[in-house]
């Protein structure tokens, strides 16, 4: 499939998915997060671990920026419509077997194939902040991970910080957010979920000694509106868990510690 050449968001297009996106309260959270700062940690060494507590801090903010620039990109594609409701049909218009985007136009491959890339990048983005959301709390709480991750992280705050364990497992345990993980994990590590394709069944029961059996069949395929609709639940957790970080139940309201994205800037 062809990106093809498309033509560049405008100003107007910036404001628009930019005021519309939850990055807003999530940016205004990490101007609370950064005015409350306390690079106090509970390890034996207290300045290394300022030290890392403040690049952490750091390098969270620059992955959900990261992160907000490939949902503005996936956001903007995902508004010129893509019509994967129908993602096959079986048999196809020409008979064949299958055919896959019964729906699409020409001009709607392109458009998929950039909402596609930026949705990737989404993804990896966003828990990768995730991750080092786990670095800090190992980092801040002395939980001696050595392997870190978002959910070890979690899991090593039940005997520690109870309440702040209780607050990031309802994120944890969230079914939009295992959902997300699912997608992130097959789009770097499997095929594509947003990709139509066949794939390969395999039974491990063993029916009759010596032969096992395999089924051909049609892959599960996640369209671009359950896309969409997974990513904002997700960004809500995100901001729910940067919540549970400061000790806070709701929004909070103050300007943004992160450097925003400059809406004056393009003067299209």
């Amino acid at each position: 499939m062809r990106s093809g050449y498309y033509r560049f968001p405008t100003r107007k297009d910036w404001k628009r998915i930019y005021d519309t996106s939850p990055f807003v309260n999530i940016f205004l959270t990490f101007e609370s997060l950064g005015a409350n700062w306390d690079p106090t940690t509970e390890g034996w060494d207290k300045l290394g671990g300022a030290v890392e507590l403040n690049q952490c801090f750091y390098e969270i903010q620059q992955k959900t920026l990261n992160a907000f620039k490939s949902y503005y990109f996936l956001m903007f594609f995902y508004e010129k419509g893509i019509p994967d409701k129908r993602w096959y049909i079986s048999p196809g218009n020409n008979r064949e077997s299958v055919q896959y985007y019964p729906d699409f136009q020409k001009v709607d491959y392109p458009i998929k194939s950039w909402f596609d890339f930026f949705t990737d990048t989404f993804y990896y983005e966003l828990f990768s902040a995730w991750d080092l959301i786990g670095h800090f709390l190992n980092v801040k709480y002395d939980l001696e991970i050595k392997k870190v991750s978002f959910n070890k992280a979690v899991i090593k705050l039940a005997e520690k910080k109870p309440n702040l364990y209780g607050c990031l497992r309802t994120v944890q345990e969230s079914s939009a957010y295992k959902k997300a993980r699912k997608v992130r994990d097959n789009i770097v590590h499997n095929y594509q979920p947003n990709t139509p394709g066949m794939a390969v069944y395999r039974n491990n029961q063993v029916l009759i000694p010596g032969v096992r059996t395999a089924t051909i069949g049609l892959k599960e395929y996640v369209s671009s509106e359950e896309i969409v609709t997974n990513i904002r639940e997700i960004l809500e957790l995100f901001e729910r868990a940067l919540y549970c970080l400061h000790g806070l139940t709701g929004p909070v309201n103050s300007a943004n510690l992160v450097e925003q994205p400059n809406m004056e800037k393009d003067k299209r």
